[in-house]
């Protein structure tokens, strides 16, 4: 398996605001990571950049922290989406993306530096799963042609 990224500047900005992140762990699993920045937020606090760097990069720690023991895409499913429990990877992230920054940053200059949608995928050869935090949408197209959105 292999994966691959890349993000560009938009055509109405001045700075990039978006991130993106991908790997394969030692242990086979697929990482990917798209971080999108909010362009009203970035205009306040101008570190909006930062803020998706951090949350991609929070994502990463925290996901593979968790495949050390859950180390499948199934096992992984079943501790974040069982009974709608996928907020609370969601809460892990943002907390450790707060962590962060507050060594980074005053308060008052952070405060909307993590506003940012989030998609993470994580793969092993025969499944998918993927989180979608913020406005984003997942729009899945199958072998066979047939085509499936979700927010």
């Amino acid at each position: 398996m292999k994966v691959d990224h890349f993000y560009t500047i938009g055509c109405d900005h001045d700075e990039c605001q978006d991130y993106s992140l991908s790997r394969i762990w030692e242990n086979g699993l697929a990482f990917v990571c798209v971080a999108d920045g909010c362009s009203s937020s970035h205009n306040e606090c101008g570190s909006v950049d930062l803020g998706a760097r951090l949350l991609s990069f929070s994502a990463e720690y925290i996901l593979q922290g968790m495949t050390k023991r859950h180390n499948t895409v199934d096992s992984i499913y079943d501790l974040f989406c069982k009974d709608g429990k996928h907020h609370e990877l969601g809460e892990l992230i943002i907390t450790f993306a707060k962590n962060s920054l507050q060594n980074l940053m005053s308060q008052e200059d952070s405060t909307y530096t993590l506003d940012s949608t989030l998609l993470i995928c994580i793969a092993d050869e025969n499944r998918a799963l993927v989180f979608c935090f913020g406005d984003g949408v997942v729009d899945i197209e199958y072998n066979d042609g047939r085509r499936e959105c979700q927010n």
